[in-house]
């Protein structure tokens, strides 16, 4: 998928004047309709690019390695990292998402800190964030298929709006992700 449908970058415009700009340009735009040919419809992958931001509106911010900006129309993204995170998009990096919350977010030292059941992000502000894979710590491609699964069927059971019949099993859950949380801090300060 991410060979196939790869984000091309349009030409810089030609000018008959010199140019002069010296800044990286900004294009904003939605996502190209799949050609008929496209494997995957409504997918399209940005090597080389980091997210900037993702804004109210919907939008995502993308900058590639040039310094080139890309403002996007999103209705979800999905942020492949590979084995060292950037999350950069996230207030403080991600730091208050991890098993250590005072430390940087690492696949090994430290990984994101993920409700076993959904991968849910468990210091999350809002509704909507999962990890999976090198970012909650599980480094073998054989673990993914997991990670997938967990949040695949919270999101199905989120749209089917069944989660409030399972409100008291999610809710022990989360008591018990708590405790966990707060006797292995305490075992950390100590």
């Amino acid at each position: 998928m991410m060979t196939q449908q790869q984000y091309q970058a349009p030409p810089p415009p030609q000018s008959h004047a010199h140019n002069l700009q010296t800044s990286p340009s900004s294009s904003s735009s939605s996502l190209p309709p799949a050609s008929s040919s496209s494997s995957y419809s409504g997918y399209l992958s940005f090597p080389r690019y980091k997210v900037v931001a993702f804004r109210p509106d919907k939008k995502c911010v993308l900058e590639s390695d040039s310094g080139e900006r890309t403002v996007l129309q999103i209705s979800k993204a999905l942020v492949l990292i590979g084995a060292h995170p950037n999350l950069s998009f996230l207030r403080e990096n991600g730091r208050g998402l991890g098993s250590y919350p005072e430390e940087p977010i690492t696949c090994r030292r430290n990984p994101i800190d993920v409700d076993p059941f959904t991968n849910k992000v468990l210091g999350a502000e809002g509704p909507g964030l999962y990890a999976m894979g090198p970012l909650v710590g599980e480094n073998f491609v054989r673990f993914l298929k997991g990670g997938a699964l967990a949040i695949a069927s919270d999101l199905a059971k989120r749209h089917r709006g069944e989660e409030e019949e399972d409100g008291e099993k999610y809710l022990a859950i989360d008591r018990f992700m708590d405790r966990q949380k707060r006797m292995k801090n305490e075992v950390r300060e100590s």
